[in-house]
């Protein structure tokens, strides 16, 4: 008998034979639409199978936005595994131009994964700290993707932003853009991210293939600390609010200040994790949010240098390869 749960990312996640069926029904769908990707069928519904039904859904005419609102339904995994049931309007949005272009792209972003799917990546961040970066040089030095710092807290931009962002992209680079976030009493979250949006639209807009824009957290505002519990819900509202204006969600940028000032919470709110960890060891350092898939990107040194970067530069690790990589990007 099918199951009547309606599939949602919690912590701990939901687990199951259905979850199972429903992982392959979305590997199904992708190998019809010769898409070298596929989910594993582990029974277990985190990000990733969460993050495939949107796009199983999107290149099936489904708006996902309202379809997935509340969950992955019965109805919905029915559609998924017989496309025949759709609505005639769901049908005809498939056959769209905007949709098999958004097939292609898919067809083309994973059809080097399977051979670079071991691989750990690497990639810089940067900000107006380092006065001068070539990117072209970062990339001809092996890494794969940059991050730049947009805007920390309200009226303080990063005045090299603009001019880096279409560099990262002209160089090669997958590129993505963060904000340092400065949580305090009387600060709502949705002020930050509406000047960090509309930063980034200044400079050209995010765009597909960009990173996941990134909220990183690790220290508050000169108004006053927040709670643990407090805190916590500041960056739910940070995360509820970018989900609303862009349709996605961010990645979180964190480490002890989760585990401490937010009092290691078991909620990742839907967000992959950047871990910021100087050790040698980061496993013992992942936040409880994030104990069951671990950090998506580790940041494993703030003094490190590349060619092409003017003095010190964070360098970080990506493991998983191209694979990987492709699941943090628009």
């Amino acid at each position: 008998m099918a199951s009547d749960r309606v599939f949602k990312l919690v912590s701990p996640h939901l687990t199951g034979e259905d979850i199972r069926e429903f992982q392959r029904a979305l590997s199904a769908r992708f190998k019809a639409w010769d898409i070298t990707t596929s989910v594993a069928d582990d029974g277990d519904y985190g990000a990733l199978t969460r993050d495939a039904a949107k796009q199983v859904c999107k290149g099936l005419g489904i708006l996902h936005e309202t379809a997935m609102q509340d969950g992955v339904t019965r109805e919905l995994r029915g559609k998924i595994s017989d496309p025949d049931t759709r609505a005639d309007q769901e049908k005809q949005r498939s056959q769209s131009a905007a949709a098999k272009e958004f097939r292609a792209k898919l067809r083309e972003r994973f059809k080097t994964s399977v051979a670079g799917s071991g691989k750990t990546l690497t990639g810089i961040d940067v900000s107006n700290n380092q006065a001068t970066v070539d990117f072209a040089k970062v990339k001809a030095a092996g890494h794969s993707f940059a991050f730049h710092k947009v805007s920390e807290g309200l009226q303080t931009p990063d005045a090299k932003f603009g001019a880096r962002w279409k560099a990262m992209r002209a160089a090669g680079l997958v590129r993505g853009a963060y904000h340092f976030a400065r949580p305090q009493k009387r600060r709502d979250p949705k002020a930050e991210v509406n000047e960090f949006l509309g930063l980034i639209k200044q400079a050209g807009g995010l765009q597909d293939g960009d990173l996941l824009p990134v909220l990183d957290i690790e220290a508050f505002g000169a108004a006053g600390a927040l709670n643990a519990a407090q805190t916590h819900a500041w960056a739910r509202g940070f995360v509820d609010e970018l989900h609303a204006r862009a349709g996605v969600r961010p990645i979180i940028y964190t480490g002890a200040f989760w585990r401490d000032a937010i009092g290691n919470p078991a909620d990742n709110l839907g967000c992959p994790l950047w871990l910021a960890a100087f050790v040698t060891d980061p496993k013992p350092f992942v936040p409880t949010a994030w104990a069951a898939e671990s950090f998506s990107i580790w940041q494993h040194t703030e003094t490190g240098s590349s060619a092409g970067v003017s003095g010190h530069v964070d360098l970080n690790r990506l493991p998983g390869g191209d694979a990987a990589l492709n699941r943090l990007r628009i």
